[in-house]
């Protein structure tokens, strides 16, 4: 399998075929890791990172290649290349060599627009829902709470069909569906009804289903969003689950502020709360949480962010604060300090598995 990926890049980068256009981005990413764990265990690393983002166009039709290699001391999951990705049918080996160097293709990726629809075959990117700090119906390989470098959304093997369809004398509306192997699936179809986005999906996960109806809108200068899914497992004396997220979004003082609310109904077990977690990206812990965000524009090249995930059933808090600073068109910094309320609470909570970190990120891009 590796030799058949090399051979297609190798051809692909040498191909000079007449109306074919060719694009190419290059990244380059320098991650320092300092991380105290709930054991107390402090951990030091450093991470290099290099993606080449190539694009050939021909007419309606363009090919999509992400390849990125990866050098670090150690892996850790705060990196997204460091998570086993399951919904990838054949892949790379992830490791090159005993060195500590890692590969990762992340798109591999054909396109074609129709009059009325595109298509997409290969490894893409595929979000679900319109929560914004987290959603329940997106499933497919999401940034877990904490994760660094969530600008960029991991690739999965799919095959996927947009449609624009005729809706009356206001516009469009879309319905796009995809495919990724036996029992996983979804379809979703998005319209806007009185200047509001409204959003219908069905998930099917394993035998697992979600349907999921999400509103997207604004009054004013406030924003806001309600999104509400109810989730049915596949697990005996397991009820169906209902979750609702609700949140708004509005500017005060040079400060944008961002507000969700995460409600979910039904009583789980450990086998249920094991299974929602390996497909959500939420702490599914407890029923109530609480997320918040503001960030401060300090000038054109640089902003302040802090946010805050409080579980309202037991108290318990994660903050992270962020420092970004865009050096000129090409470079830029982000600092980040995760933490959590264990150093004033002597019992566990569920935050405290996330440790304390301090990260310093340096990206490139040309």
């Amino acid at each position: 399998m590796i030799r058949t990926y090399s051979g297609l890049l190798a051809l692909l980068c040498s191909a000079s075929v007449q109306g074919v256009t060719f694009e190419q981005q290059y990244q380059v990413n320098y991650f320092s890791l300092n991380s105290l764990d709930a054991q107390n265990n402090t951990n030091f690393s450093h991470a290099v990172s290099s993606r080449a983002n190539w694009l050939w166009r021909l007419n309606d039709s363009q090919f999509t290649v992400h390849y990125q290699l990866s050098l670090y001391d150690q892996p850790n999951n705060l990196l997204p290349t460091d998570a086993a990705n399951p919904f990838r049918i054949s892949d790379l080996a992830p490791e090159v060599s005993s060195n500590r160097l890692y590969q990762n293709l992340d798109r591999l990726l054909f396109t074609h627009r129709f009059e009325y629809a595109d298509l997409y075959l290969g490894r893409q990117a595929l979000s679900l829902g319109v929560a914004r700090f987290s959603s329940v119906v997106d499933v497919f390989f999401p940034h877990f709470i904490g994760a660094l470098q969530t600008d960029y959304r991991q690739g999965v093997d799919a095959a996927k069909i947009e449609m624009n369809l005729p809706f009356d004398e206001r516009g469009l509306s879309l319905f796009d569906s995809a495919w990724l192997g036996k029992n996983r699936w979804y379809g979703r179809g998005r319209t806007n009804i009185m200047n509001t986005d409204v959003h219908g999906t069905f998930v099917d996960l394993d035998e697992h289903r979600l349907a999921s109806v999400s509103l997207d809108g604004s009054t004013g200068e406030f924003g806001w969003w309600f999104e509400t899914t109810q989730v049915t497992l596949e697990l005996q004396n397991i009820q169906d689950i209902q979750t609702f997220h609700i949140g708004g979004d509005f500017s005060l003082a040079d400060f944008l502020y961002q507000l969700e609310i995460f409600h979910r109904t039904g009583k789980l077990d450990s086998d249920a709360q094991t299974t929602l977690n390996e497909f959500s990206a939420l702490p599914y812990g407890d029923e109530n949480y609480g997320f918040l965000s503001a960030t401060y524009l300090a000038g054109s090249r640089s902003q302040f962010s802090a946010q805050l995930i409080h579980n309202f059933d037991h108290s318990s808090e994660q903050f992270a604060f962020i420092y970004s600073l865009n050096f000129n068109d090409h470079w830029d910094m982000n600092i980040q300090v995760n933490t959590n309320d264990e150093w004033y609470r002597s019992d566990n909570t569920e935050f405290q598995k996330l440790g304390h970190l301090i990260s310093i990120n340096i990206q490139g891009v040309y």
